[in-house]
């Protein structure tokens, strides 16, 4: 995304949370209490890598500064309680001075543009949201321990597969989303996190992420680890060791899931036919389609295409079909 030049060599500043007025009538996009709040969790665990943007505002103003885009940080931020790290618009320029339209191209363009988290960045995001839609729901409805829930969880998932406990994870977040928020099917699915898109997130935490995490920060700019079709391929593996292997694998080199899968023994060695079999295929596919006036056309055709020998043998092999038991 290119930006005018009035972000260019803009200094990222640490504001206090409340002198950002975010706007809430006039802004372009929906705000998602479950986005913000799953953003709290990842800026308290690794810091807010991407700063809002922000004007200034007049000096009779009650705040200093009117948000133009990065809602959901900046209610993130107000939840760890900590300063918000910002980009600065048209530095020394009041709002009133520069248009509100122009600001609002920047804001739609934000929401638009915005960069698409890589797989495994938005299986993080997807269980940081899985986890603060579980807290509020374990806080609305009390009366089990954590101890107790815990043990149920492990007695009802003993017996499946990892990604079938993703899968009920990923179930069960989705209902957690929908009572907590009071989300609709259709704000789900423009959220990102409908009941496909959470479950193919879960999937990639619980089966990979989680179980990994000492390998992620060298797997996670592998050409893998980038399409999200290859994530959830490796977590089809059943043994969490084998998954192991193959994410070690990758990283040694190879760029090429197919490649390292049959390394290891967990996908067979393709098979090529050779040309009689592939011959006899088709040609065996090929004539029942022939209606009875093609077939007639086709047969002079096909035996004068024939050597005497190979005439002899046809001849043969009719004998013995027509010959009676």
């Amino acid at each position: 995304m290119s930006h005018p030049p009035y972000f260019a060599n803009a200094e990222v500043l640490m504001i206090d949370v409340d002198q950002v007025d975010p706007d809430l009538d006039g802004r372009i996009g929906l705000f998602f209490p479950a986005k913000a709040e799953a953003l709290s969790v990842l800026i308290g665990a690794h810091g807010q890598n991407d700063p809002i943007k922000v004007v200034k505002r007049g000096n009779a103003a009650k705040t200093g500064w009117s948000l133009i885009a990065g809602l959901h940080r900046l209610e993130a931020c107000r939840t760890l309680k900590i300063q918000v790290a910002a980009i600065e618009v048209l530095a020394g320029n009041p709002l009133s001075k520069f248009g509100a339209d122009n600001l609002r191209d920047i804001q739609a363009s934000e929401n638009m543009d915005r960069r698409e988290l890589e797989p495994i960045e938005r299986a993080m995001f997807v269980h940081a949201v899985a986890e603060a839609a579980k807290a509020k729901m374990e806080a609305a409805h009390p009366g089990k321990s954590q101890q107790q829930i815990a043990r149920a969880s492990r007695a009802n998932q003993a017996k499946l597969s990892d990604i079938r406990k993703a899968d009920q994870r990923a179930h069960s977040t989705v209902d957690n989303l929908s009572t907590v928020y009071s989300w609709k099917h259709e704000t789900a699915e423009a959220c990102g996190l409908g009941q496909k898109d959470v479950q193919r997130s879960i999937r990639i935490y619980d089966c990979i992420v989680a179980p990994n995490r000492d390998l992620i920060d060298a797997f996670k700019d592998h050409p893998v680890a980038q399409n999200a079709s290859d994530l959830l391929e490796i977590c089809k593996i059943d043994d969490l060791v084998w998954r192991r292997r193959v994410i070690e694998s990758l990283i040694a080199g190879p760029a090429d899931l197919d490649f390292v899968l049959r390394m290891l023994k967990l996908k067979p060695e393709p098979v090529h036919p050779d040309a009689y079999s592939k011959f006899s295929s088709q040609m065996i596919g090929a004539i029942p389609r022939l209606g009875t006036a093609d077939w007639r056309r086709f047969c002079p055709s096909f035996v004068g295409a024939l050597t005497e020998a190979r005439r002899a043998e046809l001849r043969k092999a009719l004998d013995e079909v027509e010959q009676p038991q």
